[in-house]
């Protein structure tokens, strides 16, 4: 739910879980604070993943689900982010603006404006500083007619001002109930010390055929790109100067194995610890199961319904409220009765994100996510960093 907006936004996370290694606590509650970096006890821990589809097109702008997805949160970051339980948070941002605090207001004009603050202390991967002209840079580039690179949302985006290096300010168009969450590609940062150049070439075929996209991309993750062959594997090096610190395990290697019966064999052999969201499915795992036993790993599998659905509670004092229809119930429960029967006319959609089917990770035993939790529960890789394994 967003801070600082009451009633304003329900995330429904429909899931469930298959622990094969025994009863998993639920995940703690964490604050994010700024952590120093660690120094390293112990011989480097490697940890060998898969997915099915490769990043096409680049780390940030390139298509491949939710697949490519689970990558590129590994190397970029952006101000927000959710936890497994579905909340935002602020990410690179300092905090989350809101109407309470004035940093979330309405124009006049009927537009809407947001500031945003930056952490200080954020670097990209070759240790140059963040500022927020990286933001106003990144936007601009993602909104450019000729690239087709950005989303509906950075259309309703007039203008993006950067009166400081730590300060982004954002005004809108119209008002947009989403305008708070900022994730890349949405909402992204780029390095604008190394494109501004070739971006003013007015070059769109060599500004994004060049290697930064990929082999060369410099991001604000907790890990940085040591090696990628492609078609075959990424292999990500942890980042000493992340912001919340170095993360616990010392490289990553991707490997992008297209084919569903040859991932399970690494997974069986050894090849490979981990299988990311959205690569497997459970007849799929089913070998696995039968091997691995009660103590051999974890296979976590989401139920094949909704997965993920967001819904507006009415409220008049909204900065969007005007903007906004509501679903007369035929509609409504055309698109899952079971699950809107008790919300009544107190809901209106804004619009309804509704996912369909499964996702399954499996892992093998002695990786752990922080607090005891599994390493990726509903949201992914955004917390890689504290990640451990033995």
């Amino acid at each position: 739910m967003k801070v600082g907006m009451p009633r304003q936004l329900l995330v429904l996370l429909v899931g469930g879980a298959i622990l094969l290694s025994g009863c998993v606590a639920p995940p703690a509650s964490r604050s994010q604070v700024d952590a120093p970096t660690g120094e390293r006890t112990g011989p480097p821990k490697t940890l060998r993943t898969a997915v099915l589809r490769e990043p096409s097109a680049g780390l940030i702008f390139g298509s491949g689900g939710n697949a490519a997805a689970q990558v590129r949160w590994m190397f970029h970051m952006s101000l927000t982010r959710y936890d497994p339980e579905g909340n935002l948070h602020p990410h690179i941002a300092k905090k989350l603006p809101s109407i309470a605090d004035g940093d979330w207001r309405v124009l006049p004009d009927g537009g809407m404006e947001l500031t945003w603050k930056l952490r200080p202390n954020v670097k990209w991967h070759d240790g140059t500083p963040l500022t927020a002209d990286d933001f106003v840079f990144g936007v601009q580039v993602a909104k450019d007619p000729n690239l087709e690179i950005g989303t509906s949302a950075l259309a309703q985006i007039r203008e993006l001002a950067a009166p400081d290096s730590e300060t982004v300010v954002v005004r809108w168009s119209r008002p947009y109930f989403d305008a708070n969450v900022a994730s890349p590609p949405s909402f992204v940062a780029l390095p604008r010390h190394l494109l501004a150049d070739l971006y003013q070439q007015s070059d769109p075929a060599a500004f994004m055929n060049n290697s930064y996209w990929t082999t060369g991309f410099i991001g604000l993750g907790p890990y940085r790109v040591a090696e990628w062959v492609l078609g075959s594997h990424t292999e990500a090096a942890a980042f000493d100067d992340y912001f919340l610190g170095r993360p616990k395990i010392d490289r990553v290697i991707i490997r992008y194995i297209p084919d569903n019966n040859a991932m399970v064999a690494a997974l069986l052999s050894g090849d490979i610890d981990m299988v990311n969201p959205s690569a497997l499915k459970m007849p799929d795992l089913q070998p696995v199961i039968n091997n691995w036993g009660p103590q051999g790993g974890t296979i976590i599998p989401s139920m094949t319904s909704i997965v993920i659905a967001r819904l507006q509670f009415r409220d008049p004092s909204a900065p969007w409220g005007e903007y906004v229809t509501t679903l007369d119930l035929p509609q409504r429960q055309s698109v899952h009765a079971d699950l809107l029967r008790w919300l009544g006319d107190e809901v209106i959609f804004l619009p309804l994100f509704y996912a369909v089917g499964s996702s399954i990770t499996a892992h093998r035993r002695g990786i752990r996510g922080p607090a005891g939790i599994t390493p990726v529960q509903q949201v992914g890789t955004w917390n890689i960093h504290e990640w451990e394994m033995d």
